[in-house]
């Protein structure tokens, strides 16, 4: 069988959806690596109308990107020798064809013997659409994969298949390919488990995409106990403004609750770290910048200010102002509610994708400024 972490290489940048990329591969690796996982796609493909013995899986073979005569690519493909054939195409943002349908199921009746079948996997069907019209079998959608992959991986399984499938529905999670939550559910954040969850998978949703830009991006999520849950996110080449010592994720998004630090509201807020104490980072270089950096985001429209040793907040005007000492911090956030805010009503009204969305333009606004920092 093919290595599908080998067949990533064969992927060309720019000409198909990444994310679906490694959703097929990823897919395709557990199909591979587990003949349990192999069976129980095979079963929901299906949707439970036809048996598969283990004993059976090690004849289905399991390969992706195979080339069609007109250049186009089968994103997943599952075969029994001479006995069954099947075409699986991968959707995650797009939209499903009738015309892929159809062109891979011609494919099939010309190149492959035995039975024939094309089913579609996407992350939201479009009614509308029948795929039976077009030469497919039945669709699909990553949420209800993930759903019966849930359900299987609380059966009494062998831990290695169990884990696999854990860490496949997780996956799914984090990509942002499946939403188990929903925003309204992060209100409930305080007493919750469900809405600290939901926190976590959002915050790994931001920083995967951050990730995908290919630069030097590093990220943080805290959740502890008696502060805000928190991403914080910072960039290697960061150094070069705050030096060479220190912690450099200097940009926070918080997800703020009422019942700590007395947050006016709960809801999520964005927030530059210029200095933290806890950061180490080197007080003779930032104090020589800091009257520039502060006079920048002023102009910027952010609010600056600074907590002195022990937590005091300064009272005089911060800007000009010549620290005597090291303070606690100094930090700065924008002074326009609809850039700083993003509130509980606002939340409320959103779709989980949505909303990740939207935390991460505030987080790259807010790292855009910092980079412009000197």
């Amino acid at each position: 069988m093919q290595n599908p972490f080998v067949q990533l290489r064969k992927y060309q940048q720019g000409l198909s959806d990444p994310q679906e990329n490694r959703a097929t591969e990823t897919l395709a690796a557990c199909l591979v690596f587990s003949a349990e996982a192999r069976r129980e796609f095979l079963i929901f493909l299906f949707g439970g109308k036809r048996r598969f013995e283990i004993g059976d899986m090690a004849a289905y073979v399991v390969s992706t990107q195979q080339q069609t005569a007109d250049g186009s690519w089968v994103d997943l493909l599952i075969e029994k020798d001479g006995e069954e054939n099947i075409v699986v195409e991968v959707k995650v943002k797009d939209e499903e064809r009738g015309d892929q349908i159809q062109k891979y199921r011609d494919w099939l009746e010309k190149t492959k013997k035995g039975n024939h079948y094309v089913f579609n996997l996407v992350k939201q069907h479009e009614p509308a659409f029948d795929i039976k019209k077009h030469g497919g079998e039945q669709h699909h959608t990553w949420r209800e994969l993930y759903d019966h992959l849930s359900r299987v991986k609380k059966q009494e399984l062998e831990t290695t298949d169990a884990s696999l499938i854990e860490h496949f529905c997780n996956y799914l999670e984090v990509e942002g390919i499946v939403s188990t939550w929903k925003p309204n559910e992060i209100l409930a954040y305080g007493p919750g488990l469900v809405a600290r969850r939901a926190i976590v998978n959002l915050f790994e949703q931001v920083a995967r995409r951050l990730d995908e830009l290919g630069l030097d991006y590093e990220t943080k999520i805290m959740m502890p106990e008696t502060e805000w849950a928190r991403l914080e996110i910072g960039r290697t080449s960061w150094k070069a403004i705050f030096g060479e010592k220190g912690y450099l994720n200097k940009v926070y998004a918080f997800y703020m609750m009422q019942d700590v630090w007395s947050a006016k509201a709960d809801g999520f807020s964005f927030e530059i770290q210029l200095w933290n104490r806890w950061h180490r980072c080197d007080w003779d270089v930032t104090e020589p910048k800091l009257s520039q950096w502060l006079k920048r985001l002023k102009q910027e429209g952010f609010e600056r200010c600074a907590e002195l040793r022990g937590n005091k907040p300064l009272k005089a005007d911060i800007d000009g102002y010549k620290f005597s000492e090291r303070p606690a911090q100094i930090s700065a956030f924008s002074s326009d509610v609809a850039v700083q805010l993003i509130s509980t009503v606002q939340i409320e009204t959103m779709t989980s994708d949505a909303l990740v969305d939207e935390v991460y333009q505030r987080v790259l606004l807010y790292c855009n400024i910092v980079s412009q920092l000197r």
